[in-house]
This record gives structure tokens, sequence and C-alpha cells, in this order.
């Protein structure tokens, strides 16, 4: 009788953890409604790894916790994808400033056809980073954008400013 005992409360750890693995991040719905891509916080050593085809960066805008960049790279014939990465942690300025590679996936595209795209992305994750490393600041980082091609040349730079 006592095995049924300790089967019991091990089973019911067993579903508890079970239904766990399902569970959400705390931001999956939280401040993105149009369910856009979060940027990922990514050590360099990560970032390194992502692909970086090449693209041209028409322009960049921040509204609200959305980013959108305006890119330009040759293809049309396959499906080319897009990562933000966040990555260094932050650089103790005023405003506090972070690095952030847009990162190009072209699938291996063969075609030459001038392609424009709008993509688009959600900051959330590094406004929590920022608000859990910086309780009292103020809500405003420099995004520095680098450049997949030649990380040392300096690239553009955009504000983002939060409550």
């Amino acid at each position: 009788m006592k095995k049924r005992y300790y089967l019991i409360p091990a089973l019911s750890i067993f579903i508890l953890l079970s239904a766990c693995e399902n569970l959400p991040f705390p931001w999956d719905d939280f401040e993105n409604p149009d369910f856009l891509p979060f940027i990922k916080i990514l050590t360099p050593e990560q970032v390194r790894e992502l692909p970086k085809d090449p693209y041209v960066l028409k322009a960049v805008v921040i509204s609200g916790d959305t980013i959108s960049f305006t890119v330009e790279y040759g293809g049309g014939c396959a499906e080319h994808d897009f990562v933000l990465a966040n990555f260094g942690g932050f650089m103790e300025s005023e405003p506090v400033q972070t690095k952030i590679l847009l990162s190009h996936e072209d699938n291996d595209d063969a075609c030459d056809a001038i392609e424009t795209r709008e993509v688009r992305f959600n900051l959330l994750p590094l406004k929590l980073s920022f608000r859990a490393q910086y309780p009292d600041a103020d809500g405003v980082i420099i995004l520095q954008i680098v450049n997949p091609q030649d990380p040392n040349q300096p690239g553009r730079s955009v504000r983002y400013v939060f409550e």
C-alpha cells in the first residue's frame, strides 16, 4: 500500500511539469497585437552564427515598441528570412546604448530581381531587460545598428523611447 502513496504525488508533479512546458513566455501576447517576431537577446558568439546575406538598409523607424526596417536585396525566387538580434549587453552611457544586428538569410535565392520589403520586430524583450537592469532610469536606449557585412564599420543608430 505504501507504493500508492508515493505514486500519487509523483504522478501529480509529472502532470504539472508537463503542463508547464506549453506555457507561453511572459511576453508572448503582451503588447504584441500584430504578433510580430520579437527581438532576440543573444551572446556575441550566437550572433556570429547568424546568416549575414547582403542587403541594403534603406530606412529605420521606431513607433512604440515596434521597429521597422525597409530593406532592399537581390532575389525573387525564394523566401527571405530576417532576424533581429541584440547582443553585447548595455553600454554605460547617457542614454544607455546597445548593439543590434538585422540578420538576413536569402535561402540561396539565385534570382536577381531587386526586392524592397519592410520587416518589423517587437522590442518588448529589450525593454524588459533594460527595466530589470535600470528600474529607475528614463526609458531611452540608443540602438546601434551593426552592419552585418562589416561589424567594425559604424552603422546607423536610432533612439528607442518608452515608458
